[in-house]
């Protein structure tokens, strides 16, 4: 599932989930494999972030092959 959040003028949509599901690799798997806590990585699914930590997208990036856009979207607002 994609999680939206809209701010301002603004929509950012969250894909980490659907990522996760579509490389096959558990929330635990990516948890144990790069040290980064399950609440984190549950934030991140769900959009619940006060502000996005750029070392945190680097090592999913790194571990899931994929860029940026690929977890967080942002669209611009109509």
């Amino acid at each position: 599932m994609v999680y939206k959040v809209k701010f301002e003028n603004s929509t950012y949509s969250f894909k980490l989930e659907e990522l996760l599901k579509t490389k096959n690799v558990s929330k635990y798997i990516l948890e144990k494999d790069t040290g980064i806590d399950h609440k984190t990585i549950q934030n991140y699914c769900l959009g619940n972030l006060k502000r996005i930590d750029m070392r945190v997208i680097a090592i999913f990036c790194e571990y899931l092959n994929c860029d940026f856009n690929d977890i967080i979207e942002h669209r611009r607002n109509n």
